[in-house]
């Protein structure tokens, strides 16, 4: 998913057992593990950090090499746990220790265990594999322009090749990195928690290495034959029905947007033919300029705005403002913040994995199916098709798709809302897996109220890993943000 990267964002809190101090636990940590202690740029306390070389490629004895960034959050117990947590990002392309500092605070998570994050080949600080697809920042249109641009593609393709052979950056020569890291640490099973692209890497981690694996705990995961993104239309159009659903079961959102399907679908159909034109101010110059909305662009932001709770609550809104002419809503969803770079997501490690895992098997057929009278359309598959031919294709083992089932034991969270990743999916795939659907939660879990609900839910798994005993009657509270219906409510 080449959206804004979605982070692992959990409540903090410990319950009142005898622990060490962070600073303490992570002096402790250093004598066991080949780690140094740093200091982190964003709180006071330390933390591990450490290198760890593997081969780019394999099959060459003498070729390049990729040093992995590694992050490791000391357990507070004095007598840890001896089975981690390993946190796989999503994306792909998101780079896991983005998440330290949330594991970083004296939460639960790493009350018991060390708290692993490893910056997979390609992402964070492990020869990132980063792009430039928007070209001059300074310029509003190019945030509002096609995903792929080709020839953006092609320069960051010849960039790249400059040093990283792009074909050795999916995800099975990933999780062998995976299985060194844990090895050279001393750690003999692990448990994980993966996200989104993350659950896939923690399916193919846990199918070459079942012997170190404890447990699994999977949020809004991509399945193996999830031919991303493939179903990314098809999902969405649910996501949308349940949106235009929830408005018009609560009365502010259904008394400010009365017709919001219908506002939408017309507005889009409308755009398909004729592009919007607005003028805004350029923020650099203050001079007018004009910028070009397409359906295919608008309703991509929509779609990926959905990922999160907070962001399907803003949608009517910025949909309802478009259609009055009013596109700032918009474009401010459009164009970050900070468009610094490089951007937070390596897009040249997403389009390696998705080009050698996902695009070459999506066949016409599957996609004219599943995008037959959605608002989306074919846009992101073609996309993402036409980018993945631009892009050197890596070769997957023989038995990539075969031997789909994993024996560890695997809680799968997933989102009744996900615009992504449709329920009862991925389960199949798990013989000793459970999934929980919570009803209101989008893609991840963030803007939900109660977020303590799914922490709880994961650390009594990890604590006994008896999936039966889970107690789930906290979902039941779990409730979206309000709608957003006026300029002053975010």
């Amino acid at each position: 998913m080449t959206i804004r990267a979605v982070i692992l964002l959990f409540t903090i809190g410990l319950c009142g057992s005898t622990v060490a101090s962070s600073s303490t636990a992570t002096r402790a940590a250093s004598q066991r593990l080949p780690l140094t202690m740093c200091e982190s740029s964003w709180s006071n306390d330390s933390i591990l950090c450490g290198r760890y070389e593997v081969p780019e490629n394999r099959a060459l004895a003498d070729g390049r090499k990729i040093s992995l960034n590694i992050i490791v959050i000391p357990a507070l117990a004095e007598n840890p746990e001896p089975d981690p947590i390993f946190f796989f990002e999503g994306g792909p392309g998101v780079a896991a220790t983005d998440a330290a500092y949330f594991f970083a605070e004296e939460s639960a998570f790493r009350k018991k265990r060390d708290i692993v994050l490893v910056d997979i080949r390609g992402t964070g600080d492990s020869n990132p594999l980063h792009c430039n697809l928007v070209g001059d920042s300074s310029v509003v249109q190019n945030f509002v322009k096609e995903m792929y641009p080709p020839e953006l593609v092609e320069a960051c393709r010849l960039e790249l090749e400059q040093r990283a052979d792009l074909t050795q950056y999916a995800t099975t020569n990933a999780m062998a990195d995976i299985d060194e890291v844990r090895a050279w640490l001393g750690y003999e099973k692990i448990n994980i928690i993966g996200i989104s692209y993350g659950g896939r890497a923690a399916f193919v981690y846990a199918r070459a290495y079942p012997e170190h694996v404890r447990s699994m705990v999977l949020i809004g995961p991509a399945d193996i034959e999830s031919k991303m993104p493939l179903y990314h239309a098809y999902e969405a159009e649910e996501a949308f029905d349940s949106l235009f659903t929830d408005c018009r079961a609560d009365s502010s959102c259904n008394e400010a947007f009365p017709n919001l399907e219908t506002e939408l679908r017309t507005f889009v159909e409308e755009l398909r033919f004729n592009p919007a034109l607005t003028t805004i101010a350029d923020e650099y110059t203050m001079e007018p300029t004009t910028v070009i909305i397409r359906a295919d662009v608008f309703v991509e932001a929509l779609r990926s705005a959905m990922y999160s709770s907070s962001g399907a609550r803003q949608v009517p809104w910025i949909v309802h403002q478009a259609v009055l002419g009013n596109y700032a809503p918009f474009l401010e969803r459009m164009k970050p913040e900070v468009t610094g770079y490089p951007p937070f997501l390596a897009e040249g490690a997403y389009l390696s994995i998705t080009g050698a895992e996902d695009a070459p098997f999506i066949s016409a057929t599957e996609a004219d199916s599943l995008t037959a009278g959605t608002l989306l359309g074919d846009y992101r598959i073609a996309q993402q098709r036409r980018a993945a031919e631009l892009w050197p294709k890596g070769e997957l083992p023989e038995d990539y798709f075969k031997n789909l089932t994993v024996d560890a034991p695997t809680l799968i969270l997933q989102g009744g809302r996900d615009p992504v990743i449709g329920c009862h999916k991925a389960i199949k795939y798990f013989s000793n897996g459970r999934e929980i659907v919570i009803p209101q939660m989008a893609h991840m879990p963030d803007g939900l109220s109660d977020a303590q609900c799914i922490d709880d839910l994961m650390l009594d798994f990890f604590d006994i890993v008896d999936l039966n005993s889970i107690d789930t009657f906290c979902i039941r509270s779990m409730a979206p943000p309000p709608f957003k219906v006026s300029e002053e409510e975010e």
